[in-house]
């Protein structure tokens, strides 16, 4: 009997026609960098979705929302290492993250190691850095390098600042080995990070479609979580007023609001804010004093003067960390409603740590900003 033999114009028809198992073409993912609800107020500083699945050959798309915050996306397996260190402490709240950070996390750079003159020491997490291996240098900048793809072997892997609007890509390798891939935020450091796991060809992966889904899910619990504290600033009175609340459940669930956002007070009467994170008090800005960071046309990175540093206002002495520091209640003084005012940046790590008293004596409606969060507003109202 003669043997049946298909024509290689058939087998052709047959191999196109077969399912397409592993055989999808790479796309791109993308992780919403902060958040925000117009609607509602709050903006959320995180990563979303926290959690996504990619293939090698696919590409991370941070996509940078315009909060006001700066971000340095970093991978590699120094960040890998940090992060499972700090897993271990199993930090809770916001100082646990930022004062118990283990050995580990030492090695990844901040740009707010600051000097006296406003230069960020560390210029390695400033400007972009791509290290096969080793520690990333400081103060200095990494050597230049074109960003190559993410293979999994670098050690550390890093965007350079990032500000809102701006899109920052990583495309995996195709040689990208199956795993758990962790990324992070220089600046907000443990408590903003978020993990990709690469599967083989062989395992289904959602598509972008989904991860966007996934993102929009978690901005609406975490927005749902922090309605209380938002609710809560927003009935506050002058003598306990907000700069910034956390929803409680999760040091990753910050709201960057004035609470409440206005108040009325009469001349010669005062109003105390309580801090979360970072924050000035500002009246009558100019524009160059919003932002933290300013990149300088040779690409590095260095802390805005006018932001940091009191205009009208006593200079706040250095807010102790220790847990066991008693709270520091600092008066500002008295503010004639006249020029620049701005108490300079301050941070706290709970709003029980810290507050700051400031003494209105003339009449007049001001608007108070956040030179670091320009969305950040807030009235307040003197009447004679």
């Amino acid at each position: 009997m003669k043997r049946f033999a298909p024509s290689l114009t058939l087998l052709m028809l047959l191999f196109a026609c077969r399912p397409e198992v592993g055989f999808e073409a790479p796309i791109s993912l993308p992780i919403r960098v902060d958040a925000t609800d117009a609607s509602r107020g709050p903006s959320l500083i995180s990563f979303f979705p926290r959690d996504s699945v990619a293939r090698p050959g696919d590409t991370l798309v941070f996509e940078v929302e315009g909060v006001g915050e700066p971000h340095v996306i970093a991978m590699g397996t120094l960040v890998n290492e940090g992060l499972a260190a700090l897993d271990r402490v199993k930090p809770a709240t916001l100082k646990e993250y930022f004062l118990g950070e283990p050995e580990e996390m030492y090695k990844l750079p901040s740009v707010f190691a600051a000097t006296a003159d406003y230069r960020p020491e560390n210029q390695a997490a400033g400007q972009p850095c791509f290290l096969d291996s080793g520690d990333p240098p400081m103060p200095d900048p990494c050597p230049e390098r074109d960003q190559p793809a993410f293979d999994g072997t670098q050690s550390f892997y890093s965007s350079g600042m990032l500000r809102e609007g701006s899109d920052y890509q990583v495309p995996l390798a195709e040689d990208l080995a199956p795993g758990t891939y962790r990324f992070m935020c220089l600046i907000h450091r443990g408590t903003m990070s978020g993990q990709v796991k690469v599967v083989g060809e062989e395992t289904e992966r959602p598509g972008a479609e989904d991860a966007s889904a996934r993102a929009r899910r978690e901005i609406s619990t975490s927005l749902a979580n922090l309605e209380p504290a938002t609710a809560s600033a927003g009935s506050a009175t002058s003598t306990d007023a907000a700069a910034g609340t956390e929803s409680g459940k999760s040091p990753f669930e910050l709201a960057m609001i004035f609470g409440p956002d206005e108040v009325t007070i009469p001349a010669g009467d005062s109003i105390t804010w309580r801090f979360t994170v970072c924050h000035t008090i500002s009246f009558n800005p100019p524009a160059e004093a919003f932002g933290d960071l300013k990149k300088e046309k040779d690409g590095s990175v260095r802390l805005n003067p006018m932001a940091y540093t009191p205009s009208q206002a006593p200079p706040v002495p250095a807010l102790s960390f220790d847990p066991s520091a008693p709270p520091l209640d600092f008066d500002a003084g008295t503010w004639d409603g006249n020029g620049f005012f701005n108490s300079g940046g301050i941070c706290a790590l709970a709003k029980e740590d810290f507050s700051y008293k400031l003494t209105f004596s003339r009449p007049g409606d001001y608007e108070l900003r956040c030179l670091f969060h320009p969305f950040m507003r807030g009235t307040v109202k003197v009447v004679g």
